[in-house]
């Protein structure tokens, strides 16, 4: 190629150069920015999980675990007492049954109490329950079969919540939140975070006040495999807050086997392995 026309080309393509280069650079720029704003949400949900949920709560021979909301606190399972090998045990009150329903719940694997604020200003108790029809599972292995379905849990339950409030639930789901009906919730609705569960939910609003008290209670129903699990949260009408809200982001943590729960087997000196029925493993 002739110099002249070698000198001539030089400018333009040191010119192509850098604008490719610029664009290269104004690329990079926004891939960078968006990688950065991407992280600041990333933390601002964690943030936000922080602000409003207790550390991790774990029930390892259930496979389940969650995030409950703040301020609620484990209340203490009920300890089995010690029999011989073969003989009964004796059956246990559980004072962590709301016996102010009147009725007690089926399938209880843990529950939470919280004061929260009223609108008269006097902190009024709260509570959350976790139900499930593990123990359905474990009750037939060891009957050979005879024992409560496993898979009539939640429906059970449904019938044992109506008959307690005075509700009676109309068949199917509504399409949105309608108090004392079904209604699909997905959560969580932003997806970026965690893996979302469809929950079949019921906002139960009794028609009279129970024991003297109006009540709101939330129930979230979840099934994966054979496992069915149900958390429902109870508090008094005028409540302040909104716990509500809390709960649902307390279910974003929910993680669930779907494999039926077996009995512990026995180790050669009597002791049963892994965690034992009844008594909580917690992780912080």
């Amino acid at each position: 190629m002739n110099q002249r026309i070698r000198d001539g080309l030089r400018p333009m393509a040191l010119g192509l150069a850098a604008l490719a280069g610029l664009w290269l650079h104004g690329c990079g720029s926004e891939v960078y920015e968006q990688r950065l704003q991407e992280t600041a949400a990333f933390f601002a949900y964690m943030d936000k999980l922080n602000d409003n949920l207790e550390a991790v709560w774990r029930r390892q021979e259930f496979g389940m675990s969650m995030r409950p909301p703040k301020p609620f606190q484990l209340m203490p399972a009920p300890v089995p007492p010690e029999v011989e090998e073969g003989e009964e045990p004796p059956p246990v009150e559980d004072i962590r049954q709301p016996l102010f329903l009147g009725t007690e719940l089926p399938g209880l694997i843990e529950a939470w109490r919280a004061d929260l604020p009223s609108d008269s200003g006097e902190p009024v108790a709260a509570f959350l329950y976790v139900l499930g029809n593990h123990q359905r599972f474990l009750d037939l292995a060891r009957s050979e079969g005879v024992g409560a379905d496993p898979a009539t849990f939640l429906s059970e339950l449904e019938i044992v919540l109506q008959q307690a409030l005075g509700v009676t639930l109309p068949e199917g789901e509504s399409r949105q939140a309608d108090p004392n009906a079904r209604y699909r919730e997905r959560l969580p609705k932003e997806e970026r975070y965690a893996v979302p569960k469809d929950f079949t939910a019921i906002d139960f609003e009794p028609p009279e006040p129970i024991g003297g008290v109006p009540l709101r209670l939330h129930l979230y129903q979840y099934q994966t495999g054979q496992v069915q699990v149900a958390l429902l949260m109870v508090y008094p009408a005028d409540v302040r807050d909104r716990p509500q809200e809390r709960l649902k982001l307390a279910l974003e943590t929910l993680n669930v086997s779907g494999q039926a729960p077996k009995p512990q087997r026995r180790s050669s000196d009597g002791e049963s392995g892994g965690p034992s029925p009844g008594r909580p493993s917690r992780a912080f």
